[in-house]
């Protein structure tokens, strides 16, 4: 039998387990979204991939991208240098590559490009907790369409899946 403060000590665990579960979800969600949109504005600044040219370089401040529009499939590998942008939330180090089939385009419904994490790193600032990603994920457009025309479209659809995705906290529980 527990004791009144025996149990108001588990209960008050339980509570902190379950904050540091809810903690840990909504940063591990906060940070594959940036990271789609950051893979987002990749895809939609390089003709090769979508058919419109923007060019790519300085398009996410704390990272680097390269382009190789000639293998198949195609790639863009984003390099996160660890620099903090005005107003961040977090810095990033590691690296994600994105791969599209030769001969596919951004903007067409069904159009899918494989998403993989290589030692991405995510430092959120104000507490210095980090989460580290490895695998891959595939972004699937949908609808079709670029979100530059989102005016006109009213609506688009990506899906995002994965099957082999390691998210690996700060403290090494994965």
């Amino acid at each position: 039998f527990l004791n009144s403060r025996e149990k108001k000590d588990s209960k008050n665990d339980s509570n902190d387990e379950m904050s540091v579960h809810s903690d840990d979800q909504s940063q591990f969600s906060t940070e594959i979204d940036a990271v789609a949109n950051d893979a987002d504005i990749a895809l939609e600044s390089n003709s090769s991939f979508t058919g419109r040219y923007e060019g790519t370089q300085g398009i996410i401040c704390d990272a680097s991208i390269v382009l190789n529009t000639t293998s198949n499939p195609r790639t863009i590998t984003i390099t996160y240098d660890g620099t903090t942008c005005p107003g961040a939330v977090h810095t990033r180090t590691g690296s994600i590559v994105i791969s599209m089939a030769q001969g596919v385009q951004w903007k067409n419904a069904g159009a899918a490009v494989t998403v993989t994490f290589q030692n991405l790193k995510i430092t959120r600032i104000r507490d210095n907790k980090s989460i580290t990603l490895n695998g891959s994920q595939t972004y699937t457009n949908v609808s079709g369409g670029l979100l530059i025309n989102l005016p006109t479209l009213n609506t688009i659809t990506h899906a995002i899946t994965s099957d082999g995705l390691s998210v690996t906290f700060d403290n090494g529980s994965q």
